[in-house]
């Protein structure tokens, strides 16, 4: 584990803390002595639970950095994965080869593994959820599955994921999707609503008129309205499953 840091939350995430975020960078090495790098935004009040944040194809940008300072601010721990080794991408095009590049079976290793570390933490009271961005939404569900995960939240994704492994999910499945994406938003919607009941999972899924990368300040898609309804949204679904106090 590495040292402390302080780091301001960027704006239009949600609410603002009213002071900066303690930020400890951690490692783990994987199989293969592949090491992966993650930020660690502290809350104040322990024990708490944490969450995974799972970036897209533009790598893990400052932009999600300031989401795990906000979920610190909001009573969760942030965990700020790192799934490019500090690779970031400068337009589109690089962000989709990036994706390609991580794509695979390994970021599902890496986020289980890291649930692991946070429920092995002494400040963790053992509730570990996820949220994951565009194809990071993809990774997120993988490596949630069979880990009796506390949640997930996903934007901007088409999931394949069976019904069986979605019923490994336990509490709220929180998605955002465009209705301008390849695959429209409502058809994504129906699908996942249908295998989510066929487990008896509560879903709690949202369509934007937005395209499909509003939610990511670098992308030309960004759509800061659509961006911050879909983050205020999840936070108060969160928060609510676990009976956390205001900020």
């Amino acid at each position: 584990m590495g040292g402390s840091a302080l780091l301001l939350l960027a704006s239009g995430a949600g609410s603002q803390p009213k002071q900066p975020a303690t930020v400890e960078n951690v490692s783990m090495i994987m199989p293969g002595n592949v090491i992966y790098r993650a930020k660690l935004y502290l809350t104040r009040k322990t024990p708490a639970p944490a969450v995974i944040v799972v970036h897209d194809g533009w790598g893990a940008t400052p932009d999600f950095e300031a989401l795990g300072a906000n979920l610190a601010f909001e009573g969760m721990f942030g965990l700020v994965i790192d799934l490019a080794d500090g690779k970031l991408a400068e337009n589109p095009a690089d962000a989709e080869h990036l994706a390609r590049k991580i794509d695979g079976d390994q970021p599902a290793d890496v986020i289980s593994a890291w649930y692991d570390w946070l429920r092995n933490r002494l400040d963790s009271d053992r509730r570990v959820g996820a949220m994951g961005f565009g194809p990071g939404g993809r990774w997120a569900v993988k490596g949630s599955t069979h880990k009796g995960a506390n949640g997930v939240a996903v934007w901007s994704v088409r999931l394949d994921t069976p019904a069986p492994d979605l019923h490994s999910i336990y509490e709220a499945f929180v998605g955002h999707f465009s209705d301008r994406d390849v695959v429209p938003g409502q058809v994504i919607v129906a699908e996942l609503s249908q295998r989510l009941r066929a487990v008896k999972r509560e879903g709690h899924l949202f369509r934007y008129a937005s395209k499909p990368g509003f939610y990511n300040p670098r992308s030309p898609d960004y759509d800061k309205p659509d961006a911050s309804l879909a983050w205020r949204r999840t936070i108060a679904i969160y928060k609510k499953m676990w009976a956390l106090p205001p900020a």
